[in-house]
């Protein structure tokens, strides 16, 4: 029996989200697949949040991007865009 998946595109992903279909689950859209994340663990957030601090200080004037622990999605394109730095 041969299994065929549904892929996803990002539009229907963020319109899935936006509608609350997958109640806050933690999930990543890679490659057209939903793919779902373990929730962050206190070691896991502290690091997050010193290197956050640390990168702050040291690139203060360095382009923002986004900040940590907030979804972001890249396009091939952005992804090409932010090789550049």
């Amino acid at each position: 029996m041969t299994v065929i998946t549904y892929k996803w595109t990002v539009d229907r992903y963020h319109q899935a989200v936006e509608a609350g279909i997958f109640n806050a689950q933690p999930l990543e859209l890679l490659n057209g697949e939903l793919i779902e994340m373990s929730p962050e663990g206190i070691s896991h957030a502290a690091l997050s949040s010193d290197l956050e601090t640390t990168f702050a200080n040291y690139w203060a004037s360095a382009p923002k991007f986004g900040r940590v622990n907030q979804l972001l999605s890249l396009t091939t394109r952005s992804l090409n865009l932010i090789s550049l730095y």
